[in-house]
């Protein structure tokens, strides 16, 4: 009868636990790589549930590798197959099994990450809706208030009261134009932007900026054509961005917004710049939960845009400063 000895026994053991260790935990290492910026957490909990069942099922199988071994050297009651195909082929029947749960399950992770940015891609959609539906307010309060500009200038034609419409005309047609400062905003330049959701928010923010009567400037010399970052996270962090510079600009006697989006080597950088009235604000508290200079309750816009920088983003930073009464406020995004 073919005797394996026990020392030889043990060695095979601690040499294959070792091995299907290190083969699962290099296949994770694969497999986090490709997911390296996805929100897995959950993924990665089950990951380990499976690899620890893995393990203890080895750990099963090898006791019966040893104690077949041990039956073999202490009774010699085990026929030949059992003392010899089965503690050789257990060990290798393990390793399979274990690749192919984690390979399954791999595959698994991939499918439910494809689902995710199928959601995220809807969420995406809706956002935009949103959007358009705030640009096509706005679009429609110009209207409506052009119509009523314009309704009374048919009554003074009508009584054919030159005066009283050139009168009209001058005080309050021709200083519409002024008021909505268009001319030299340059907001056509958005169009450089080929990253709809950004132009998008930007638009319905500048928009309802230049009703409110604040003079806008836009500065784009190049298009931008991808930025690596979740739209929806950059459309909310923009949004909240511009919010504040609107508020606080729109309490000075000449407000003042300007925009500037470029690339910069690896970056794309997205500045807003508005003036303020009062004091400066300390720029160390202003990132605070609760923080606001306009009272209880109004401090979560600057604490949300940092919170989801720092928690969800290696390649995107912060600039915050103040030269004089400009507020300045700059998005680096890197490319990756």
């Amino acid at each position: 009868m073919y005797n394996i000895p026990l020392k030889y026994t043990l060695v095979q053991f601690i040499i294959m636990l070792f091995i299907i260790v290190t083969l699962c935990l290099i296949i994770k290492r694969i497999g986090s790589k490709k997911k390296k910026n996805e929100e897995l957490s959950s993924a990665e909990i089950r990951f380990r549930m499976i690899l620890i069942i893995s393990t203890l099922l080895t750990v099963m199988i090898a006791s019966i590798y040893i104690f077949t071994c041990t039956s073999i050297v202490n009774n010699q009651k085990i026929d030949f197959i059992m003392g010899n195909f089965v503690p050789e082929a257990l060990p290798l029947i393990s390793i399979i099994f274990t690749s192919i749960i984690v390979y399954y399950y791999d595959k698994s992770v991939e499918y439910r990450v494809k689902l995710r940015r199928e959601v995220e891609e809807k969420n995406e959609i809706e956002e935009y809706s949103h959007i358009i539906e705030e640009m096509y307010s706005e679009t429609r309060r110009f209207k409506h208030d052009y119509i009523n500009m314009l309704s009374p200038l048919k009554e003074y034609i009508d009584n054919e009261d030159i005066e009283g419409l050139s009168e009209f005309f001058y005080n309050n047609v021709i200083d519409m134009d002024k008021n909505i400062k268009w001319s030299n905003s340059n907001i056509d330049k958005l169009k450089y932007i080929k990253v709809s959701g950004l132009k998008a928010i930007l638009s319905t923010k500048l928009i309802k900026a230049s009703s409110m009567n604040i003079d806008i400037n836009v500065h784009i010399v190049e298009d931008i054509d991808y930025i690596h970052m979740n739209i929806m996270d950059l459309c909310r962090i923009i949004g909240i961005l511009m919010d504040n510079a609107i508020e606080a600009s729109g309490e000075c006697e000449a407000p003042k917004i300007c925009i500037v989006v470029a690339n910069k080597n690896d970056y794309v950088v997205i500045a807003v710049h508005n003036n303020f009235f009062g004091d400066k604000p300390l720029i160390h508290k202003i990132y605070k939960e609760g923080f606001s200079t306009k009272g209880r309750g109004r401090g979560l816009g600057l604490y949300t845009v940092k919170n989801i920088i720092d928690i969800k983003y290696e390649n995107v930073f912060l600039n915050t400063s103040i030269e004089g009464n400009v507020f300045i406020q700059e998005i680096w995004i890197k490319y990756i």
